[in-house]
């Protein structure tokens, strides 16, 4: 079993903690919530898992997607605190699976560790404070157009152009962005390739 990033920074004697059999997921799994009790942590191998969460109205608010060589629950075994949001499969996917207290004693008995998540949570909080100022301060285009530069940047340019092989529905891309599936679609619309006089694609009009 691959174990990356997070994992091999471990001791072999820590290792032992996470090297188990791999729990499979499939697509649309909850694997945690607020009303789910409990604060295991995970280590995903394989598959992507959205965080979100939801308003008194049944709205979906989104956070951000998780991939392999990510944790997610740390909060609820650091804080013995409730879940703070929903995480879902957004398809197949493998998790290993620590206790909550075996996770908090690792922390705090290995620097390593400990500086580890730091680190990712001062990323992750750069993240979201970015996204929280394009929400405020962009209008919908404008959000867009940033979220589809940040998809070409992870699927990668090359010649000024991606090739985005798993691109977001139209209704995933609105929840993302705070806005509606019409609006999305209007503006995917708007920017995608021009017609000429006869009808032809322009296909220099990117």
């Amino acid at each position: 079993m691959t174990l990356p990033d997070f994992i091999s920074r471990l001791t072999p004697d820590q290792r032992k903690l996470w090297e188990t059999q791999p729990i499979a997921v499939v697509e649309k799994q909850v694997i945690v919530s607020p009303d789910m009790p409990s604060n295991d942590v995970f280590y995903v191998l394989k598959g992507e898992f959205e965080v979100s969460t939801y308003s008194e109205r049944g709205k979906i608010v989104f956070y951000r997607v998780i991939g392999p060589g990510d944790l997610f629950g740390e909060l609820a075994a650091i804080d013995d605190g409730p879940r703070s949001a929903t995480v879902t499969a957004l398809g197949e996917g493998q998790l290993i699976r620590i206790g909550g207290a075996d996770f908090k004693h690792l922390v705090a008995t290995s620097p390593d560790v400990a500086m580890w998540l730091v680190g990712r949570h001062t990323a992750l909080i750069r993240s979201l404070t970015a996204r929280l100022y394009q929400q405020i301060a962009y209008d919908v285009a404008t959000r867009i157009l940033v979220e589809l530069i940040r998809l070409a940047e992870v699927a990668g340019v090359a010649n000024n152009r991606a090739h985005i092989l798993r691109f977001p529905p139209h209704h995933v891309l609105a929840t993302r962005l705070g806005t509606t599936r019409e609006a999305v679609t209007r503006e995917l619309n708007y920017l995608g390739p021009k017609e000429d006089e006869a009808g032809n694609e322009n296909a220099d009009d990117d």
